[in-house]
């Protein structure tokens, strides 16, 4: 298997960025109902970071069980591990945590693949986990 361009990797991850965005304005009208239809309080450490966690959510879940979000899905690009396999949780949670700093910080991950010798995101490299491309006859595995 052929490891994912750049273009297909930011393509995918601003689908993501839009699904999240859906997925969180659902979640914060179901806590304003919760709430007797009174507005939240977002400057709140709790809403802060319980955003955090339902994102952390559709990230670990889609990368844990399918390998796949709904962004690298449209892409046809795969996580898996060295052996081609799904990423482990540990892999996904690490993925997660480090992706943030990688890609929040001007994107320093991103331009970590391409120092010499390097081929992988800085997040890549540090959960052990790689992005592939998949071909058709690899779509129904």
């Amino acid at each position: 298997m052929k490891k994912s361009g750049i273009l297909k990797r930011i393509a995918s991850m601003f689908y993501d960025l839009l699904i999240v965005c859906s997925i969180l304005m659902l979640y914060t009208s179901l806590l304003v109902l919760l709430n007797s239809g009174l507005p939240i309080d977002s400057g709140s450490l709790a809403y802060s970071a319980s955003l955090l966690m339902v994102t952390f959510m559709y990230f670990f879940m889609s990368w844990q069980r399918l390998g796949q979000t709904l962004g690298m899905r449209a892409w046809k690009i795969k996580i898996m591990d060295s052996s081609f396999s799904l990423p482990t949780r540990k892999m996904c949670a690490i993925r997660f945590i480090t992706s943030i700093p990688s890609i929040g910080m001007f994107a320093i991950g991103i331009i970590w693949s391409y120092l010499p010798g390097k081929e992988n995101t800085l997040h890549d490299d540090l959960s052990k986990t790689y992005i592939y491309e998949l071909n058709d006859v690899d779509l129904n595995k």
